[in-house]
């Protein structure tokens, strides 16, 4: 091989690298170094308000552990959710309602409590207590409340076993409101009584 041929293979050689190097130097270099300095402008900027990538690992990592927490609180609810929803089935139903009502009436005047007047009204669940709140959000979500209003004429020890009873039978239902209204003529006081059956 000649001396000619040799220099004319090597520049074959260094030519295509001296020609990446150029490319480079450029037009990749002036680009890397502007996204460099980008980068070093954001990372001096985040540093200033106080978030360094030790700060960042450390919210990832609570973040973590938040997310599990709420995963695990959510799994509880759930579970909750349909442990109330098997104790309190008739909530959710219709069926049983009229007679847990016939019932109530039942137990009432066996111990001479008077039904005066019986309505069923709709609740607005703002104005519920927040146990009742809570509970009708667990069964009935996005529904209105509907309670059976019971004005009532008896006497104290009356109301007393009346009421006493009903919590012994164990009927299915929530009382929502109660309170003594007033003296009645000709004995006795007046009552108001909720549920929701």
């Amino acid at each position: 091989m000649t001396p000619e041929q040799k220099r004319e293979q090597m520049l074959k050689r260094v030519l295509p690298a001296l020609f990446i190097t150029v490319i480079y130097f450029v037009f990749v270099s002036n680009f890397m170094e502007e996204e460099k300095e980008k980068a070093e402008k954001k990372y001096i900027t985040l540093a200033q308000k106080g978030l360094s990538p030790a700060a960042v690992r450390a919210k990832e990592a609570q973040i973590q552990r938040l997310q599990s927490q709420l995963s695990a609180l959510t799994q509880k609810q759930s579970s909750l959710q349909s442990k109330i929803q098997s104790l309190a089935g008739f909530m959710v139903g219709e069926n049983e309602s009229a007679k847990t009502a016939t019932k109530i009436s039942k137990i009432l005047s066996d111990h001479q409590v008077t039904v005066i007047q019986d309505r069923i009204e709709t609740v607005e669940v703002a104005k519920l207590s927040k146990a009742i709140r809570d509970i009708k959000s667990w069964l009935q979500p996005g529904k209105t409340l509907s309670v059976e209003h019971m004005d009532l004429r008896g006497d104290y020890l009356a109301m007393y076993r009346a009421l006493k009873t009903l919590k012994e039978k164990k009927l299915p239902m929530l009382p929502v409101s109660f309170s003594m209204q007033a003296q009645v003529e000709g004995g006795g006081l007046k009552w108001r009584l909720a549920l929701w059956i």
